[in-house]
């Protein structure tokens, strides 16, 4: 154990010092620390300070329609006074080990049994990791799960869900929305904002703080195996606005939007959760159209943004090198270029 904790350190502060971005890879999940959005105002947690964790009651019947919304009219996007002093405070008994086990959001499975479950406590418990992303399983289950894991981690976790088209597309019997390509054919924008208003509603109903959507990628490819129909379209001025209006209606409704997946994916011929896919367009391609939805949303104040493995010789010619992991791409021109500071998550 303690020579993957030593291997561990070793790794992550060898990428912090040459990548310049907190950000690295290990077993293909990372995580922006948690608690640094808490101390900047980004995420507002479930749980009082003053009483301790929030429990999410399941009702009788089983139905989540029921659940109460305990943060109903607050914003999950902003931090009060007692809050920042409450986040200052716990960063400052964090050792070296702590702050790095913040970097990580593990997945985690509700239709899994309690063995698994346990392994995921080991993780809270042994190397701090800062946070969850559900995938597959139940409402009722994930919130059990959910509040078990709060209860056992001494550092509030952050909850994620990949939700693009609602709850429906991770856990069973809940709802499932239209996907972005059906999204792109309608011409009222405010039906997708309140999609994504009610979708919100039913991540914090389970305890969620963070969607990892909306899909911002303009589907210039008609052979792209991996977006097509996630893509709000070929328009880039469309797919602009309406991935505006997906985020504002997360945000307002408390979460967290991270839009997806930069620096652009549509023009890909591979899946790249199983290759490297090159995209093979000149930088004045790459800033007209497959970055142009990006900076329209962060413009907007677009909360955190998913980085893609993706190999872009025009942005930075290092072979074999993701996107994900590139100095010029994440670090030079998005958070210097674009003074893009808040959310960054690799993809999985």
């Amino acid at each position: 154990k303690m020579s993957f904790k030593n291997s561990l350190r070793k790794q992550v502060l060898f990428f912090l010092k040459n990548t310049g971005y907190g950000s690295f890879l290990c077993c293909c999940m990372l995580l922006i620390p948690g608690l640094s959005a808490f101390a900047k105002g980004r995420v507002k947690p479930t749980w009082r300070i003053d009483t301790g964790l929030v429990k999410i009651k399941i009702p009788a019947s089983g139905n989540i329609n029921s659940l109460p919304y305990p943060y109903h009219s607050i914003s999950a996007l902003s931090i009060d006074q007692p809050g920042l002093k409450w986040v200052d405070s716990l960063i400052s008994t964090l050792s070296l080990e702590e702050k790095i086990g913040q970097l990580f959001m593990v997945p985690a499975f509700s239709r899994y049994d309690s063995y698994y479950r346990n392994e995921i406590r080991t993780q809270i418990l042994d190397y701090h990791i800062g946070g969850i992303l559900f995938m597959r399983g139940g409402p009722v289950r994930q919130v059990q799960l959910v509040n078990y894991l709060q209860s056992v981690s001494r550092i509030p976790l952050l909850i994620s869900i990949d939700a693009e088209c609602g709850l429906g597309m991770r856990l069973d019997s809940t709802m499932t929305f239209p996907h972005e390509m059906a999204l792109g054919a309608i011409r009222d924008n405010k039906l997708i904002y309140n999609m994504a208003y009610e979708i919100a509603r039913q991540c914090r109903a389970i305890g969620v703080h963070m969607d990892m959507a909306p899909v911002v990628d303009v589907n210039d490819n008609p052979y792209n195996p991996i977006i097509n129909e996630r893509s709000f379209g070929e328009n880039k001025t469309i797919v602009a606005a309406k991935g505006i209006a997906y985020m504002q209606g997360l945000q307002d409704g408390g979460i967290l939007a991270v839009a997806k997946h930069f620096p652009g994916h549509g023009d890909s011929f591979e899946d790249s959760h199983l290759t490297l896919p090159v995209i093979d367009r000149n930088a004045r391609q790459m800033d007209s159209v497959e970055l142009y939805p990006f900076k329209k949303l962060i413009n907007q104040g677009l909360s955190g943004i998913m980085t893609a493995h993706l190999s872009v010789p025009s942005l930075d010619p290092t072979i074999n090198l993701a996107s994900s992991l590139s100095k010029p791409i994440v670090t030079d021109l998005l958070k210097i270029n674009w003074a893009f500071q808040v959310w960054l998550l690799p993809m999985l």
